[in-house]
């Protein structure tokens, strides 16, 4: 958690990552706006249109490719802006993994790679002489797309 106690229990862990979650996000404003769903509709629908190619779908990820990716991940490396730990990554349950699985897909399917996955936390102050060489922590979600892509690219 945020103050540095470990959750064990399953609800403790909910609480910590819904505490979290609450931190960092913002509620988007036009939840309920018919006319704004529309639109989303009709973007979404356009695209969909436009990129039904079956052959197109070359990066597509499932969640047993998902889970051994966490399963590697190493658990004493530190967490990136979203301070989410690999041991918590490890923790996670199936319909967690099945929903990243879904996000991750969409973001291939979409080209789309979130800026906040693209930001970097400094590791240490630039100002200060025991900075020997720039650190930067990405997030741990990053990591996990881009050894995704890693694997397709290599393969």
């Amino acid at each position: 958690s945020t103050n540095g106690d470990i959750a064990y229990t399953s609800t403790d862990k909910a609480n910590c990552l819904a505490k979290h979650f609450g931190d960092v996000h913002q509620q988007n404003s036009d939840i309920g706006d018919p006319m704004h769903e529309r639109e989303i509709d009709h973007v979404v629908s356009s695209f969909m249109e436009l990129n039904d190619d079956a052959n197109s779908e070359p990066l597509m990820t499932d969640e047993v490719e998902v889970r051994q990716i966490i399963r590697k991940l190493k658990n004493r490396k530190s967490p990136g802006f979203d301070a989410i730990h690999n041991i918590a990554r490890k923790n996670m349950s199936l319909r967690a993994i099945l929903f990243l699985t879904c996000l991750i897909n969409a973001m291939f399917k979409l080209s789309y790679f979130p800026d906040s996955w693209k930001t970097a936390k400094p590791g240490r102050p630039q100002n200060q002489s025991g900075s020997y060489r720039p650190i930067s922590f990405l997030s741990g979600c990053s990591k996990l797309v881009e050894k995704i892509i890693s694997l397709r690219l290599n393969s």
